[in-house]
């Protein structure tokens, strides 16, 4: 008897990208222990065995299935749908060792040409995390991402640089920055902290992009009839881009202006 898990919202391209993407390179052994603990996991077009107990221990999802209405069958299975193989590599790497390799380096060791799917890995890893309740890996992501576009913003804000990286840089700033708009509009997402990281660096790097299709500060009269200096949506898929952005903006209103919000991972979240 085997059980499969939902089907989220997203659209995994079917290349396959795992040899690039993954944060962990070398080998791992998913099955360890005694026969009777292997349980076979199966997802996009792969098949392998696992150790049990790591698999249970580390999500209740897994818990659920392995040690609930099948528990006593002779072969225990589980499938993962709507998931890259890459991704769920992310998974398994992070619950046999928590210490997933995103950030910096992952990011600049990888080709122009597969950037724009590393994107969009990240997007499907934080869901992945976020259905098998493993809130550590979220986090790993999260802070890779504003560590990342963060770092690009700088390069593209250094007015000697290099050129050469610079659509490497803009591929960190725009294609991350509608990934998370796209993140949080076709899923639901109750934690909003990378879309308030995000925001935030939109606003406070605004210098560094061309956003003039997408959002700019515009002259706005509110109920209470004083005008003010604000952002303003030019398209709509930027609307709740720009009301995060207002938010986190009053937010650090009553911040000290010298305060280096890039040593915040936080961003000065409450």
């Amino acid at each position: 008897m085997s059980s499969t898990s939902h089907v989220p919202n997203i659209n995994p391209t079917n290349m396959d990208r795992t040899s690039v993407l993954v944060s962990h390179t070398e080998p791992r052994l998913y099955h360890n222990g005694v026969a009777s603990e292997g349980v076979r996991l199966s997802f996009d077009g792969e098949s392998i065995v696992v150790n049990k107990t790591v698999l249970t221990n580390a999500s209740e999802v897994f818990a659920a299935a392995f040690n609930g209405n099948f528990s006593n069958t002779a072969t225990q299975e589980y499938t993962i749908e709507g998931y890259s193989k890459s991704t769920v590599l992310e998974l398994l790497n992070h619950i046999y060792d928590t210490n997933t390799d995103f950030g910096i380096i992952w990011w600049e060791s990888l080709d122009n040409a597969v950037k724009k799917d590393a994107c969009y890995h990240l997007r499907e890893v934080l869901l992945i995390a976020d259905e098998y309740g493993l809130p550590e890996l979220g986090e790993q992501v999260r802070m890779a991402i504003v560590e990342i576009r963060e770092n690009a913003y700088s390069k593209l804000g250094y007015s000697g640089r290099d050129r050469t990286h610079d659509a490497a840089h803009e591929i960190a700033v725009n294609t991350m920055r509608d990934m998370v708009i796209d993140l949080y509009k076709n899923n639901y997402i109750p934690d909003m902290s990378l879309m308030e990281d995000v925001a935030w660096q939109c606003a406070y790097n605004s210098l560094y992009e061309d956003h003039s299709a997408m959002y700019q500060k515009a002259d706005v009269e509110g109920p209470d009839q004083v005008t003010r200096n604000q952002w303003v949506a030019k398209a709509p898929e930027y609307e709740e881009l720009v009301r995060v952005m207002h938010l986190v903006e009053d937010r650090h209103i009553d911040f000290d202006d010298d305060y280096d919000y890039s040593e915040d991972s936080g961003f000065g979240r409450d």
